[in-house]
């Protein structure tokens, strides 16, 4: 019968109790510790399922514990040399952003790596042990010109993928709350990965592809493209222009294209709608001199404070 106290999992509760294995005696195995929320079992994508060389411990509370949990690992893989040997300790998944983010703080500072896998409510944390194979530099022949092509290719899909990330994460963070649970990591990690986006995300980069041609047809003085365009997306007159903070209004009242300002008016609220240095539509028509647009903000009761 199991030990009293011990942790049984369901598939093995009724069933005589396995001898006891240290990590040490399992060197040639890939040996991964799960760990649960005090609370729940169900987080674990392993309790019903469980390998048996996996370890189940409880995730601590208490910031000193969590430390003391990350030191006992650090020591318990301290001895491994097998390059067999795949230790890995698995977080739960319904961990906040705030607590990922301080168990990778601390992961690095107990000389241990940490890795976010999975998208969305299915993501968990990995902490692994940083091998000395890690440490070391990949290196190439002198001459071996395909490898350094290869490597400069693959560098720049990297440095592609990171800054389409960066822009993906900054929309996220400047549109509908419920994309701000989207960290910059995990998008990152599905570009690199070549998986197709969730929805919400693929329909957030449509939108802001059509508002850069919507700034652009503006800027260009396409006028009718661009009122076609709002016709078509009424939305795109809430979308800031990419790294300015002037929405399309006030690009239109700068350039003095009344009949996008037009189009652009029938949103409610958009002739509130505060650019760059706070500037109102009205006020940046009368920095512009557009005697024709001040005339029509005025007719349209639009704010100049």
């Amino acid at each position: 019968m199991p030990s009293r106290g011990a942790y049984v999992p369901p598939h093995r509760r009724g069933q005589p109790e396995l001898p006891s294995r240290s990590l040490a005696e399992l060197d040639s195995l890939q040996t991964q510790v799960t760990v649960l929320p005090q609370e729940s079992v169900h987080s674990c994508p392993f309790a019903y399922s469980l390998r048996e060389d996996s370890a189940i411990i409880h995730l601590p509370n208490d910031e000193a514990s969590k430390c003391d949990l990350l030191k006992w690992f650090g020591g318990s893989l301290a001895h491994l040399s097998n390059q067999d040997c795949r230790p890995c300790l698995i977080l739960p998944s319904s961990m906040t952003k705030q607590s990922r983010a301080w168990w990778h703080e601390h992961s690095q500072h107990a000389g241990l790596s940490s890795e976010s896998k999975g998208f969305g409510d299915k993501r968990q944390i990995h902490i692994k042990f940083v091998t000395k194979e890690q440490h070391q530099p990949q290196t190439s022949r002198p001459g071996d010109y395909s490898s350094h092509m290869q490597t400069a290719s693959a560098r720049a899909q990297t440095t592609a993928s990171l800054e389409q990330a960066k822009d993906i994460f900054r929309w996220c963070q400047e549109g509908d709350p419920e994309l701000w649970r989207y960290s910059h990591s995990e998008i990152q990690q599905v570009l690199q990965s070549g998986k197709a986006l969730p929805v919400d995300i693929q329909q957030l980069i449509a939108s802001r592809s059509a508002s850069q041609q919507l700034i652009a047809d503006i800027k260009a003085g396409r006028v009718q493209d661009a009122v076609q365009l709002l016709m078509a997306q009424p939305h795109l007159a809430w979308i800031r222009e990419s790294h300015g903070a002037d929405y399309p209004v006030h690009i239109a009242t700068r350039l003095g294209h009344i009949s996008v300002v037009a189009q652009l008016a029938l949103q409610a609220g958009v002739l509130q709608q505060r650019g760059s240095r706070r500037k109102l539509p009205l006020s940046v028509a009368r920095s512009a001199c557009q005697a024709d647009l001040i005339s029509f903000f005025i007719d349209h009761g639009a704010p100049e404070l």
